[in-house]
């Protein structure tokens, strides 16, 4: 098996200098087979002007896996289809699509669900993927992720109405499980369900006991301390070599990991090329 390489795009921060950051996040995932493969749009069409830093043509890609229907991840969508020749499938949760606000105390509701007006109804080469596909060889998208009890979710404040009256559990959560020479690697979105969550479903649905490297948005800003701690007990159950916590991540639950697992925890950021 070839190794497997990874561009990201976008995330909240550049790690070279060249290259354009917003928040948002976006992957491309180029397989030891040689097929290229997209996680995520950001916010923006920022991700095709770092892909051609890349010297990446995302014209060409096999397909897009959509993490969840936060504009943050799906915003960059529309600049795909209408600026690029993308003609591959798109795979996402069947509730993508679902209208979705953030209310939280002493703010007023913010929709912050996808921008359905921009783009094609129904979504060209569609492919609704309720929970577990290997979408390409190699390459599976995890989505309705159980929520065991006692383990934390970042759902707070999501709501599919204005008044609060319908929580937003976002069920369409998701992430992929990507193998590479080095190992499986687990590539997030926003990791909404929780770390915890997350990893157990990899193993409860791929039978994975061990990653080797864990990276993109784990929501942990803001997340008490018993998140914090069960995010780095989880991480060390599964034996994780590299973490690339970015995106949602939070900078303060950046450097706690760093602190609590030593020599495992780098940068994201924008520009950056990962080999396994």
């Amino acid at each position: 098996m070839n190794p497997a390489r990874l561009f990201i795009l976008c995330d909240n921060t550049a790690h070279a200098p060249d290259f354009g950051y917003e928040w948002g996040l976006s992957v491309a995932v180029r397989l030891p087979g040689g097929d290229l493969w997209l996680w995520d749009t950001g916010q923006t069409g920022l991700f095709l002007d770092n892909a051609k830093k890349f010297g990446l043509d995302l014209g060409q890609a096999k397909g897009l896996a959509l993490s969840h229907g936060h504009y943050d991840h799906t915003g960059g969508l529309p600049f795909l289809l209408g600026r690029t020749s993308f003609s591959g499938s798109i795979f996402a949760h069947p509730k993508l699509g679902e209208k979705r606000y953030a209310v939280h105390p002493q703010t007023v509701a913010r929709f912050i669900g996808m921008d359905k007006e921009t783009l094609p109804s129904p979504l060209p080469n569609f492919q609704g993927v309720p929970q577990t596909r290997e979408i390409a060889p190699g390459l599976t998208f995890l989505t309705s992720i159980p929520r065991k009890p006692g383990l934390f979710q970042a759902v707070s404040g999501f709501y599919f109405d204005k008044q609060r009256n319908s929580p937003d559990l976002i069920e369409d959560d998701a992430c992929l499980v990507l193998e590479t020479v080095a190992g499986p690697v687990l590539i997030l979105g926003c990791c909404h369900s929780g770390l915890g969550n997350t990893m157990s479903q990899v193993r409860d649905a791929l039978g994975l006991s061990s990653l080797f490297a864990v990276l993109g948005g784990m929501h942990l800003a803001s997340a008490p301390d018993s998140a914090l701690e069960e995010a780095v007990q989880f991480l060390k159950d599964f034996d994780v070599r590299q973490v690339f916590p970015g995106h949602c991540t939070g900078r303060e639950a950046a450097a706690y990991l760093k602190k609590r697992l030593p020599g495992r925890v780098f940068d994201l950021g924008a520009g950056r090329v990962l080999d396994f």
